[in-house]
């Protein structure tokens, strides 16, 4: 009809399609996201709720509460995952009671939290996602009196991570025959970064005069600085002369893209089950192996992050260690 904005076209990545459908120039107060039947399951977190509405026509409705969060997650400069997992919590939470957030209270919200833990019996680090989502809806977008005491979030786990051998690590590093492959798990190990950053790592930030790998805008959009050690620099040159990046250090199939997160995963677990090691291993096991044999002084001994530096040396000295 004129005078209606056109809706919205799906996008393979509903958070950016939502995004771009948010920022559309004169948005009506409800606008509509067409969604086609084959692109249905690609988008996770479109529900038939009052939060986010698929009408009879298969046109997905984004409410002004869900525009409203995604205003105020975007204020504040959360990351894209971030912002996606939130949504997506709230929405369910939402589908739980077949009503709008702004009609729930505390007693609904300690309901959902008893159904999370007894039926559904999520993780605690999924249970963790969905109290803050929740908390973030009620304190920030619709400024509900509800003290953060009534969401109450469970005591953490502190549980130790799993630790490969130096034989294992050797032969995890060795088992990839793809030198992109190799040179990425390498990374991981020898500088401690996390997948995310490997993934974005582009080709100057590889400094080999100060002999540091820059990580840019890092977990929680912070710089910093990993170690490059002359093996691995030696296999970085390797890789440069064979794959001879432009851009991005480790691109993607998608030209202009770099390689993503879970190819990353993929083919860390393939190269363990080449490697015949049995321990559960991920790309951040690269990263806590790294931290722990960094770290190590003795085979005894492993220095606590909490010790101040004199009470460390302090202790070292009473033990009679270097």
């Amino acid at each position: 009809m004129a005078g209606e904005s056109s809706p919205c076209r799906a996008s393979s990545r509903p958070l950016a399609g939502l995004l771009g459908c948010l920022t559309a120039a004169s948005a009506p107060a409800v606008e509509v996201l067409r969604v086609p039947r084959r692109r249905r399951r690609s988008a996770p977190f479109l529900r038939t709720v009052r939060f986010d509405v698929v009408n009879s026509e298969r046109s997905f409705v984004v409410t002004p509460l869900r525009k409203r969060m995604l205003e105020d997650l975007q204020i504040r400069n959360y990351a894209p995952g971030t912002v996606a997992a939130y949504i997506r919590n709230v929405a369910e939470f939402a589908k739980h009671f077949g009503k709008s957030p702004d009609l729930l209270g505390t007693e609904q919200i300690r309901e959902y939290q008893l159904y999370l833990i007894q039926e559904k019996k999520v993780s605690l680090s999924s249970y963790i996602l969905a109290v803050c989502a929740l908390r973030f809806l009620y304190s920030n977008t619709l400024h509900v009196p509800v003290t953060l005491d009534r969401i109450p979030l469970p005591r953490y786990e502190k549980k130790l991570p799993m630790i490969l051998s130096p034989a294992q690590v050797k032969l995890l590093l060795e088992a990839p025959k793809d030198l992109a492959y190799k040179t990425m798990l390498s990374t991981m190990y020898a500088a401690g970064i996390r997948v995310s950053e490997v993934a974005h790592l582009h080709v100057p930030d590889i400094d080999s005069q100060r002999g540091v790998i820059w990580i840019r805008s890092g977990k929680g959009h912070k710089d910093r600085q990993g170690l490059l050690p002359p093996k691995l620099l030696e296999l970085l040159r390797a890789y440069f002369r064979w794959r001879r990046p432009k851009d991005w250090l480790l691109p993607g199939e998608k030209p202009g893209r770099p390689i993503s997160c879970k190819s990353i995963y993929r083919a860390c677990r393939q190269a363990a089950q080449d490697a015949g090691i049995s321990k559960p291993v991920h790309p951040h096991s690269l990263r806590s192996v790294s931290a722990y044999y960094t770290t190590f002084r003795k085979p005894l001994i492993l220095k606590p992050a909490h010790f101040a530096q004199e009470q460390f040396v302090e202790f070292c000295v009473l033990c009679g260690l270097p």
